[in-house]
């Protein structure tokens, strides 16, 4: 009995020494055990979400921007105010935030044991193959920048309106518009931002010289992300336009809108974004006063990591509320984007609009093709 009580009091510290070997060479991969429960916080909290709203990734949205204001310049009707530049924000892709832990004491570190032997380690445990799991950090989004935006596009019909003799808008020409503009994205909640820019331009036509114009925009809205998905938007827009010879105020645009949209991934370079827009447009001259219902879905295609197309159809709805007019427009566009760094991009799109008016002088046909070249400069 007392040599089999010695033998066991021999054994027993032995298995539990090489135990704790084994343990510690099993749960840290060749790693420290804390090493190992900081790298497994670290892919965990890399691949969780949090849906947080950052600045809009201008080299997106400000493409977007330019491109609608190439149409509405050249599509709406007989006054300036149809050829203005309405500056429309379309929210895009929100990248989310992965925080990522620094080196801490969270975890002690263990008791210093011997190293294991490799090939003892093999024998009981097999080959073991780690895998490393790339953690990417996302580019912070200033909050603050200029906008610089310069475009040339044509017109096949910058009137919008028949010739009252021979029943024809056959009133093509080309325009120049260079714009530069602040835009500030501050958070103001976890899923909340502030979108607010100001700014101005001027636009110039090649042959209608007379209808040269000078326009100033400020914007302001608040944005809130319902769901990782989906996003709700409440503004104002206001905006006026100058003669830019005489410099006579030919418009002033107050426009309080609403807007909800979606973004949907439908695969890694592939994502659908879908919107619906109410805007109540309070003009002077009054009989421009009108409610605006439109609705849009666009396809974005990354054909490359500075690359992307996009193709978008637009229905719009405009109820003159000063007059008997109801209008419809159609807008078909194909664009391209090519990013030549983070802060610069060249952009051209084709775009077919079409529709009807109850005004009969109205022709709202109109097919114009257009280059934008931007700079975003990031102030903070």
């Amino acid at each position: 009995m007392r040599n089999y009580f010695l033998t066991l009091c021999t054994l027993v510290p032995l298995v539990a020494f090489h135990l704790g070997q084994f343990a510690s060479a099993s749960s840290g991969a060749g790693l420290p055990a804390s090493r190992a429960n900081q790298s497994a916080l670290a892919i965990k909290s890399a691949s969780e979400s949090s849906y947080e709203l950052h600045p809009i990734p201008v080299k997106q949205a400000d493409a977007s921007i330019s491109e609608s204001s190439s149409v509405s310049v050249s599509a709406q009707s007989t006054t300036n105010v149809h050829r203005a530049q309405i500056l429309s924000q379309i929210p895009v892709e929100i990248p989310t935030e992965n925080a990522l832990p620094a080196e801490d004491d969270f975890f002690e570190s263990p008791p210093a044991v011997d190293p294991i032997d490799p090939a003892d380690l093999e024998a009981e445990l097999g080959d073991i193959e780690i895998i490393e799991r790339p953690v990417v950090v996302p580019t912070a989004q200033p909050t603050g920048q200029l906008i610089f935006r310069s475009s040339i596009f044509s017109s096949s019909n910058i009137s919008g309106v028949e010739d009252s003799v021979t029943g024809d808008s056959d009133d093509s020409d080309a325009l120049f518009s260079n714009s530069l503009f602040f835009l500030a994205t501050p958070d103001i909640g976890p899923r909340t931002r502030l979108i607010s820019s100001a700014g101005g331009g001027l636009v110039q036509f090649r042959e209608n010289e007379d209808s040269d114009y000078n326009f100033l925009n400020l914007s302001l809205a608040v944005q809130h992300r319902v769901t990782p998905a989906m996003y709700g938007e409440l503004g104002v827009n206001w905006q006026q336009i100058y003669a830019d010879e005489s410099g006579e105020r030919s418009l002033s645009d107050i426009s309080p809108r609403f807007r909800i949209g979606r973004q949907d991934r439908l695969s890694d370079q592939l994502r659908l974004d879908s919107v619906y827009e109410l805007q109540f447009r309070l003009t002077d001259p009054a009989e421009q006063q009108r409610i605006s219902n439109a609705l849009g879905v666009k396809l974005n295609y990354d054909f490359a990591p500075r690359w992307r197309t996009g193709l978008e159809y637009r229905l719009t709805l405009d109820d003159f509320t000063r007059e008997s007019r109801f209008d419809t427009r159609n807008l078909v566009r194909a664009l391209t984007t090519y990013n030549f760094n983070e802060d610069s991009f060249v952009s051209g799109n084709v775009s077919y609009l079409f529709g009807s008016s109850s005004e009969s002088s109205i022709d709202i046909e109109n097919l114009s093709l257009g280059i934008t070249f931007g700079i975003n400069a990031p102030l903070f």
